[in-house]
C-alpha cells in the first residue's frame, strides 16, 4: 500500500463549513467567559448551556459521549469556586499546554460526578486551548486516528501514550498544524475528525477493492484461464496484476517483479508463434560473420519451464540440482502469466497446438503435445502447460475481433466483464466524477454509431500519480473530447453528438435518451 505524507492527506480534506463555523463561534466565547467570569451565574447563558448543560448534540465534538446529569450539574455549580481558577488558568495560556491544570480539572470533575467523565473534561479543555488540542476528545477515537495514520502516512509519528489523552491530543494537532500551516489556527479545528472520516472512507473502499480482487483471484484459481473484458480505461491490466499478486501471495509491484513467478506480454498484429512458443532465431556463427539459426523457446514456453522446476534436497554424497517435476509442477508454487491486449494478435496462430494444452482439463503431462519444431528436439520432445500456470488475458470491448479469437480458443477461457461503474468504485473516484462518468456513458449508449462498448472507464479520471484529478474540465478537453471525436469520425452529425455528450458530462446534464439528471453529490 502506497503511503502519503500527512500534508498530502490533509489536502484531501474538504472542510465541513457548518461544523467549522459552529466551533469557531462558540470556542472564543467559551475562552472569554472562562477568563473573565469567576461565578457560573455570570456566564453567558448560551455558552454555559453549550458546555455544561446540553445533554446531546454538543457542537464542539459530535462523538457520542457522556454528559453531565442534572445532579452532577448542580454539584459542579455548588463547587464552582474549585473549577473556575482551573478553567481560567487554561484559558489564559493559548500557546502553552497546561498539563497540571488539566490533571487538577480531571480530579475535580471526577470528585463531583458519579462516573469518570474524562471525555466531558477533555471537551472542556480542548475548547479552552483550540490552538494546541484537537477536537477528538474520546480517547478510543483519538487512538483510532493514530492507528489509521500509521498505516496511511509516511511521516514519522510520535508514540501513542496509553491513557494520556492530553499529550496525544497535543502531539496530533501539532502534526496537523505543521502539515497544513494555516493562517488562522481555527481553520484546522475540524481536521482531526475529518481526517478520521477520510481514512475510514479510504479503508472501506480499499476493503471493497480487496474483496473484489480476492473474488476474481479465487475464480482464476478454479478455472485456470480468464479474459478480462470491458470498456477502455476500466483498469483491466491493473486488476490482472493485482489478481496475480493475490494468487502468488506478494504485497508490492516490486515483489511481483522479483518473484520469478509472474510473466507479462502484450499481443500485437505482428506477434507470432515463434515469439510465444518456440522458433528458429538467427545467430552469428563463429567469427566468420555468417548467419545461422538455432531453436529457441518463446516467452510462454520459457515461463512454463520455470513453473515446472522444483529444487531437490541434497542427499549425502550428492549435490542439489534442478529437476523436472513429473506431475506438472504442482509443488512449484502458483505462476501467473498475463497477456495484455490478447485479441490484438492472431490468437490461434500464436498459441498453435497449445490451444489444447492450455485447456483446464488437459493441464500437465496428460495434455502433452508435439510442438511445430518437435523434430528438431532430441527425441521429438513433448511439451505441456503445467497445472500451476494461470493465464489472464485482457481485451477492450471496442477492439474485440471474433476472427482473431476463434470459438475453440474462447471456450478455453472464462470471460469476466469489468464495468465502468466497477472501475469508478475500484479507483476511488469521488461522487462528482462518478456522476459525470455515469451520465456520459449513458449518453454514449444512446448515441447512434456507439454503444456500451465505447464507454469510458475510471482511468480517464486519474492523474499521473494514480489519484483522481481535481479539474474535470481538463479531463474533458484533453482526454475525453479527442477520444469521442475519434469514435465518431466518419459518422453523420458529429458536432451535434459531441454537444449532446458534453452536456451530459456537465453537472446537471442529461443524456439524449431521457434518463434524467444524475445527482452529483
Amino acid at each position: 500500500m502506497e503511503k502519503l505524507t500527512l500534508r498530502e492527506l490533509c489536502r484531501q480534506v474538504a472542510v465541513h463549513e457548518g461544523w467549522h463555523d459552529s466551533y469557531a463561534h462558540f470556542v472564543p466565547l467559551f475562552i472569554r467567559e472562562a477568563r473573565t467570569k469567576a461565578r457560573w451565574e455570570d456566564w453567558d447563558k448560551d455558552v454555559f448551556y453549550e458546555y455544561f448543560e446540553r445533554s446531546r448534540e454538543q457542537s464542539v465534538s459530535s462523538v457520542a459521549q457522556k454528559y453531565f446529569t442534572h445532579d452532577e450539574q448542580q454539584l459542579l455549580k455548588q463547587n464552582w469556586h474549585e473549577l473556575a481558577p482551573l478553567l481560567k488558568t487554561i484559558a489564559e495560556h493559548q500557546d502553552e499546554p497546561q498539563w497540571e491544570a488539566y490533571k487538577q480539572l480531571k480530579k475535580t470533575v471526577r470528585r463531583y460526578t458519579k462516573q469518570d467523565m474524562r471525555t466531558a473534561t477533555n471537551r472542556l479543555v480542548a475548547a479552552l486551548q483550540p490552538r494546541l488540542l484537537c477536537s477528538i476528545v474520546a480517547e478510543h477515537k483519538l487512538k483510532e486516528l493514530f492507528d489509521r495514520l500509521r498505516s496511511h502516512v509516511s511521516d514519522k509519528l510520535p508514540l501513542y501514550e496509553k491513557h494520556d489523552w492530553f499529550r496525544n491530543s497535543y502531539n496530533l494537532l501539532a502534526l496537523v498544524r505543521d502539515a497544513v500551516k494555516p493562517d488562522d489556527p481555527m481553520d484546522i479545528v475540524t481536521y482531526p475528525w475529518q481526517l478520521l472520516e477520510l481514512l475510514d472512507e479510504i479503508d472501506k473502499k480499499r476493503y471493497g477493492m480487496d474483496s473484489y480482487i480476492e473474488e476474481k483471484a479465487r475464480l482464476l484459481e478454479r478455472v485456470k484461464n480468464i479474459v478480462l473484458t470491458g470498456a477502455p480505461g476500466t483498469g483491466k491490466t491493473y486488476l490482472a496484476r493485482r489478481m496475480a499478486m493475490k494468487l502468488i501471495d506478494v504485497a508490492t509491484d516490486e515483489e511481483l517483479a522479483a518473484c520469478g513467478r509472474f510473466g507479462f506480454v502484450q499481443f500485437h498484429p505482428s506477434y507470432d508463434y515463434t515469439d510465444f512458443v518456440e522458433g528458429l532465431r538467427p545467430t552469428f556463427a563463429g567469427g566468420s560473420g555468417s548467419v545461422g539459426f538455432e531453436l529457441r523457446d518463446g516467452v510462454f514456453k520459457q515461463f512454463c519451464r520455470r513453473a515446472m522446476e522444483v529444487r531437490s534436497v541434497a542427499l549425502p554424497g550428492d549435490s542439489a540440482g534442478v529437476q523436472w517435476h513429473e506431475d506438472g509442477g504442482a509443488a512449484g508454487g502458483k505462476y501467473v502469466f498475463v497477456i495484455d491486449e490478447i485479441n490484438r494478435g492472431e490468437v490461434s496462430k500464436i498459441f498453435g497446438e497449445l490451444f489444447f494444452a492450455i485447456d483446464p482439463g488437459y493441464r500437465g503431462p496428460k495434455g502433452s503435445v508435439a510442438t511445430q519444431y518437435a523434430n528438431l528436439h532430441k527425441g521429438e520432445e513433448q511439451f505441456y502447460v503445467p497445472e500451476n500456470v494461470y493465464i489472464i488475458g485482457t481485451m477492450n470491448d471496442i477492439d474485440r475481433s471474433v476472427e482473431s479469437f476463434d470459438f475453440a480458443m474462447r471456450r478455453r477461457f472464462t470471460w469476466v466483464e469489468v464495468t465502468a461503474e466497477e472501475s469508478a468504485d475500484n479507483m476511488g473516484l469521488p461522487q462528482d466524477l462518478k456522476g459525470r462518468m455515469a451520465r456520459l456513458n449513458a449518453a454514449i449508449s444512446d448515441t447512434e454509431g456507439l454503444g456500451c462498448a465505447y464507454h469510458v472507464g475510471g482511468a480517464y479520471f486519474l492523474g499521473p500519480d494514480g489519484k483522481p484529478v481535481s479539474d474535470a474540465g481538463a479531463v474533458w478537453r484533453y482526454r475525453l473530447e479527442p477520444l469521442l471525436r475519434e469514435y465518431l469520425r466518419g459518422l453523420p452529425g458529429v458536432d451535434d453528438k459531441m454537444e449532446m455528450l458534453h452536456k451530459a458530462y456537465e453537472p446537471g446534464g442529461t443524456n439524449d435518451g431521457g434518463h434524467g439528471t444524475a445527482a452529483d453529490n
